[in-house]
């Protein structure tokens, strides 16, 4: 269980002064948008908000986290509020923060994240692609009143304009317990418009579905999940800030090379058994249509990994990496396997079979380990048939 004292780094026996000092001091250094840790800001914020109220700080000391979850303190903060900001807003009662410049009060629209599929060849050389998309945009009927013509909305009688419905109880002997809720009637937007004179076009919404199309630069240092911002572009709604729109590269599957990191490409390339003895030339269409011409005068080894300088990514010049895969022949008949034995002066001599030595024959390791499943199977299931073929080890049981 969390302790709101140790989060602030003060005593039960601190004062209000003493717990808004050791506030503003760590909301300083971890505060998200100065770089700190958003979890750890959380709980720095949750802590203030209850050790701060009289109120929910005796009922926190009484019944610990438990009891303000319950309901005895009602919920911490208010609807939609930031308590850095509400904290640093505080004091001079005209909305300016503590670091200076006015307090933005308005809400800001949630964001919109949207896939973008692009191929190598447009991460290797760079493009421009077009992404159409729907949001919401501010009615252009009604102007994001919601209401027709010169009908304005009028001001809710239940919240009186607020947006917010507080109820106030007496729980116990000088313990007031105040919930705070959105207004059921307005939804939070401490107006109200008459059924007859909601907008047509809208139907009250106040915005409408429109697509908006989005014009997105793709460069070479970009890569598979990468986000690209466009800031303020995005959902609209009255009285609030525009979304953001996050757009999330989703690179294609390319026929011949891999993106391996932000600076190598890979390649496989597949040669046969006297290529990769006696040498061969190899023609690469490049991403950029360019084509490479490689000479190779070596022996290339089964796994064998080569690379060719700055043909990776262009603008971190990185390099391209080719993986040989050498495919063996499947058969080779008496005549060759002679004429291989002469080349390679390794003539296999066949011996007779001495006395003692047991012959055994050799399998492919995956149908004979799925064989030996099988028998060890029927063995467990069984446990009558000891008879195993000399396959494997002779299975055990528990005595």
């Amino acid at each position: 269980m969390r302790n709101y004292y140790e989060i602030l780094g003060v005593s039960k026996s601190s004062d209000e002064s003493e717990i808004r000092k050791a506030y503003k001091k760590l909301a300083i250094k971890l505060h998200p948008d100065r770089g700190g840790d958003e979890e750890k800001f959380k709980e720095l914020a949750t802590a203030y908000e209850v050790l701060s109220d009289k109120n929910k700080r005796n009922i926190y000391d009484q019944f610990g986290e438990e009891g303000l979850k319950e309901g005895f303190g009602g919920m911490p903060g208010g609807p939609g509020m930031d308590p850095f900001n509400m904290f640093f807003g505080m004091g001079n009662g005209m909305g300016h923060s503590f670091f200076g410049g006015k307090h933005n009060q308005k809400k800001k629209c949630e964001q919109i994240v949207v896939e973008v599929e692009v191929t190598l060849e447009q991460l290797y050389n760079g493009a421009k692609i077009t992404k159409n998309c729907r949001i919401n945009k501010i009615c252009k009927d009604c102007k994001g009143s919601g209401a027709q013509d010169d009908h304005k909305p009028i001001t809710c009688n239940i919240c009186h304009g607020s947006g917010i419905k507080i109820m106030t109880r007496q729980i116990g002997p000088g313990m007031i317990q105040q919930m705070q809720s959105s207004c059921d009637k307005c939804h939070g937007e401490g107006k109200i418009i008459d059924n007859k004179y909601i907008c047509k076009l809208c139907q009250g919404k106040k915005v409408t579905k429109c697509d908006k199309q989005f014009d997105i630069t793709i460069n070479s240092h970009m890569h598979h999940s990468m986000k690209i911002l466009q800031r303020g572009r995005g959902q609209e709604y009255p009285n609030h800030e525009s979304g953001d729109i996050i757009f999330v590269i989703v690179e294609k599957q390319h026929s011949q090379f891999k993106h391996v990191d932000k600076h190598t490409l890979l390649m496989k390339k597949k040669i046969n058994l006297v290529e990769a003895l006696t040498g061969f030339r190899m023609i690469i269409e490049h991403l950029d249509k360019r084509k490479l011409y490689i000479d190779v005068n070596e022996i290339i080894k089964p796994g064998s990994v080569k690379k060719i300088i700055n043909e990776g990514i262009p603008q971190d010049k990185g390099d391209l990496i080719i993986e040989f895969d050498i495919e063996f022949p499947t058969i080779v008949d008496q005549t060759n396997r002679e004429k291989l034995e002469d080349i390679f002066n390794q003539k296999v001599e066949i011996q007779d079979i001495i006395n003692g030595y047991q012959e055994k024959n050799l399998y492919d390791y995956q149908s004979h380990k799925h064989k030996h499943q099988h028998s060890h199977a029927h063995y467990t299931n069984n446990n009558t048939n000891n008879d195993h073929n000399n396959e494997g080890p002779p299975q055990c049981t528990t005595q």
